[in-house]
């Protein structure tokens, strides 16, 4: 009977251990599971700076279209200045042109015909 009663304490203390096991078992997987989800976060942190340099990078993409585009607004201006003082250039350069011809006509004609 004394062995049969070891027997029994021995598989009721296996059972003690087993469970004990697998409590710790539970405790390493409830670990491992907040481990992943730190993991995760700290993931998240990481997209979240992306996310941040990636708007700072576009906000300095939006300055500089900004400012191209005012420099293209100043080169359409230059552009504009450009051509109408080149229209004025070439109206000046023809009213002189008609002045001389007007002249050199009115030479001629006091050449041909003396008052």
């Amino acid at each position: 009977m004394e062995y049969v009663a070891f027997v029994e304490a021995t598989v009721e203390y296996f059972g003690k251990v087993v469970a004990i096991v697998e409590y710790v078992g539970k405790v390493v997987a409830i670990v491992e599971y907040v481990g992943k989800v730190v993991a995760i976060v700290e993931f998240a942190e990481i997209v979240i700076a992306i996310t941040e340099c990636a708007g700072i990078v576009l906000s300095i993409v939006d300055i500089v279209m900004v400012i191209t585009e005012y420099f293209e607004k100043i080169l359409d201006i230059a552009e504009y200045i450009e051509i109408k003082k080149a229209s004025v250039i070439v109206g000046i350069v023809l009213a002189m042109s008609n002045a001389i011809a007007i002249v050199t006509k009115q030479i001629f004609i006091f050449k041909m015909y003396p008052v």
